[in-house]
């Protein structure tokens, strides 16, 4: 599911799709803001987002 799926997803709980958008952003907005500023943000019952450092990694060519 993408974003605009899920704003057509939650239209239904209100008004409009424009109302439905900026609730839709106001969460990620806030998802984001929290993990700038404790990088880990958890929602019960959904998940944890966290930032993670990985190392770098050879990539491979499918050609070959």
């Amino acid at each position: 599911m993408n974003k605009a799926e899920l704003v057509e997803t939650i239209q239904g709980e209100f008004e409009s799709k424009a109302k439905a958008e900026r609730a839709v952003n106001a969460v990620i907005d806030a998802i984001k803001d929290g993990i700038k500023k404790d990088s880990k943000v958890q929602l019960v019952g959904f998940g944890t987002v966290t930032i993670k450092k990985r190392k770098a990694r050879t990539g491979r060519n499918p050609q070959f």
